[in-house]
């Protein structure tokens, strides 16, 4: 498990500046993922829709955190930071405020992220989360973590989903190239469908939406605009990813 570096920060409120207080939090439990991490499941392509971490308050001197506190988070990806997607000016932190007090003694589930944008190879992939510092905004004031479990590091299977549970039973039945035309051919579909064609790493490339409907069809895709290599073929129901294939375009 690689560790975090915490450098002194120091902060200015108006023109107030004020440095970190030492405070003890940790980070006990992932909630979410659980299993395995599907690369083309649900989110067209991303690796996961949501982290959730269970975060206990364990401060010895007895320091609360009023609602609207903001908690500094860190992702890690086999080491490398992975940004919030939502943050506007810092990448590589999720900055959340708190709706509860977070008193000594007790736990509370947070839910880092609901759009991770990150993809990643068929394998084991460890998720590192760790709780960095706290900013009492009302006060002002700022604590830096120095929790011993303030990270918190698991080890995932991440794979392609092969099938997803779903009403319509929708399927590839197969996929063919020719030339600058890929025909992607659907069994059993009872619903509206999405075919997605994704790179190796799990980005959308080309998203189609057959015009085509019933039980069985086929649906032809230009692909002049794609480089040699190989991709994955999604098709998506209205209830999510159903089936997925790889194919090779030369």
């Amino acid at each position: 498990m690689k560790k975090i570096l915490l450098f002194a920060l120091s902060f200015g409120v108006g023109s107030m500046a004020f440095a970190q207080t030492p405070t003890h939090l940790s980070i006990d439990a992932f909630l979410s993922p659980t299993g395995t991490v599907y690369i083309d499941g649900s989110g067209s392509g991303n690796v996961l829709t949501e982290i959730i971490v269970t975060i206990t308050n364990n401060d010895v001197n007895n320091i609360n955190f009023a609602p609207g506190s903001n908690f500094n988070y860190n992702v890690k990806l086999d080491g490398t930071k992975v940004g919030d997607p939502d943050a506007a000016g810092n990448p590589t932190e999720w900055v959340k405020s708190t709706a509860l007090a977070i008193n000594v003694g007790t736990s509370h589930d947070v839910t880092l992220t609901s759009s991770w944008p990150v993809s990643t190879e068929p394998g084991s992939h460890e998720i590192c989360v760790s709780l960095e510092r706290i900013q009492v905004v009302t006060t002002p004031y700022l604590y830096g973590n120095e929790d011993t479990n303030k990270e918190l590091c698991k080890d995932y299977t991440f794979d392609w989903a092969t099938s997803v549970e779903d009403i319509s039973k929708a399927q590839i039945e197969k996929v063919t190239t020719s030339g600058d035309l890929m025909t992607v051919f659907v069994k059993n579909s009872s619903q509206n469908i999405q075919i997605n064609i994704l790179s190796i790493t799990g980005q959308t490339i080309k998203t189609v939406n057959p015009s085509a409907s019933g039980q069985n069809f086929y649906q032809n895709i230009d692909i002049s605009d794609l480089s040699s290599g190989v991709y994955i073929v999604t098709i998506q129901t209205e209830n999510g990813v159903s089936a997925a294939q790889k194919v090779f375009v030369q």
